[in-house]
């Protein structure tokens, strides 16, 4: 939605702040696989705390009625970021993923790439695809690669009915992010078939470390604007998953026949959440490296304490706040119980029966033998997590 919140000239991106998740327990329960945000939003407590009232537009009180997309303070917001020609539109987070896909519905069959493993809309079981009658194409990611497709897949992947590249970067589940050079690698690939289109999914944009440079295609190059749309929103760098804002950008006939579709379903985004959004762009940003560092921390603990325990291996991975440790090392083997541990399904089922400790299985997001962890809570939860993952694994046979 913001091309990376970034200027395609060469000027300094603006940065956004961090988003935190939650890893939560409930009685003797370790959830460790959780993507919801549960820091206190702090632009929807600035504005439940500015003076009455909040003026949206010049005559629109924040509950009103704004018609299909017309929430101008936003998207005026928003376009100020972006390439020039852009058009913004703000929609409800759950829909941006399928008011694209109801567009995908056309004569011919459209194929759609996907690279694997990948969560939400376009994660093997991809319902908005399905409606439109697209036909994804999932293009395997191996961690021997960092769990980022390569260019030559790409290429190989890439026929003439091809209609979209969906790409999300950092990554849900991985974390792998794309550096600049390898994003340059792809979009060469995709500059050489002009009727394929790239929809890039920046949500994790912010939550980057060790120094890594967040890039987005549209950024790398500029020759692609006119057939990407680009698509963010303030869930994870601002706490706000309840709030449901996220955005898109894009050539202007897209992003209206969007708004059109969008106008015969929802309407609009609700309006007190897109006042909470303004409020989010326009506050302090002042806070994003240090919880930069703390989420380093984390990952940086997780991966530690992941690799000391037998059969399972864990690459660091670039951002978002996700590990994705490989269980490899314990298909064949058996519980105390006799239980035998054939799949990753297995293995999370048989964790949570035996250690009470919930994470999700690789499987769900189109990549086995592997499992997800978020390290978005204390380092005593995470701690305590893998404390009892090993545990487990150090009694399997």
């Amino acid at each position: 939605a913001d091309v990376a919140i970034c200027d395609l000239e060469g000027r300094p991106a603006r940065r956004l702040p961090f988003t935190l998740a939650r890893l939560f327990g409930e009685a003797d329960l370790v959830y460790a696989g959780t993507n919801a945000a549960n820091l206190a939003s702090l632009a929807a407590c600035r504005l439940m705390l500015r003076p009455p009232p909040v003026v949206i537009s010049e005559h629109t009180p924040p509950a009103a009625y704004l018609g299909d997309a017309k929430m101008r303070p936003l998207r005026a917001m928003l376009m100020r970021w972006l390439y020039p020609g852009a058009a913004a539109l703000a929609v409800p987070v759950p829909e941006i993923g399928a008011e694209l896909c109801r567009l995908l519905d056309l004569p011919t069959l459209p194929v759609v790439a996907v690279p694997n493993p990948l969560v939400g809309e376009a994660a093997p079981a991809s319902p908005p695809i399905a409606a439109a009658e697209g036909d994804p194409v999932f293009v395997e990611c191996p961690e021997s690669s960092g769990f980022k497709l390569r260019p030559d897949d790409l290429e190989r992947a890439i026929t003439p009915r091809t209609k979209w590249l969906i790409l999300n970067s950092p990554s849900n589940p991985t974390g792998a992010a794309y550096s600049w050079d390898e994003m340059k690698a792809l979009t060469d690939v995709l500059v050489k078939h002009p009727h394929v289109w790239v929809m890039t999914d920046d949500m994790y944009e912010h939550l980057v470390y060790d120094g890594f440079r967040f890039c987005t295609p549209a950024q790398v190059e500029p020759r692609l604007m006119d057939r990407t749309l680009t698509m963010n929103g303030v869930s994870k760098a601002y706490a706000m998953t309840g709030w449901r804002i996220g955005y898109a950008a894009g050539p202007t006939a897209l992003i209206n026949a969007i708004a059109k579709i969008q106008s015969q379903s929802t309407t609009h985004a609700c309006s007190i959440a897109q006042a909470a959004s303004v409020e989010a762009l326009n506050g302090p940003q002042d806070f994003i490296a240090e919880r930069g560092a703390i989420f380093a921390q984390r990952r940086d603990l997780v991966v530690g304490l992941l690799n000391d325990i037998p059969g399972i291996t864990c690459k660091t991975p670039e951002g978002a706040f996700y590990v994705y440790p490989s269980c490899a090392g314990t298909l064949g083997k058996k519980t105390p119980e006799g239980k035998v541990i054939a799949s990753d399904g297995d293995f999370v089922t048989l964790l949570l029966e035996s250690e009470g400790v919930a994470v999700v299985q690789g499987e769900a997001f189109g990549l086995s033998p592997y499992f997800r962890i978020s390290y978005a809570t204390s380092n005593e939860a995470l701690t305590e997590a893998c404390k009892r993952i090993k545990r487990f694994c150090e009694s399997l046979r």
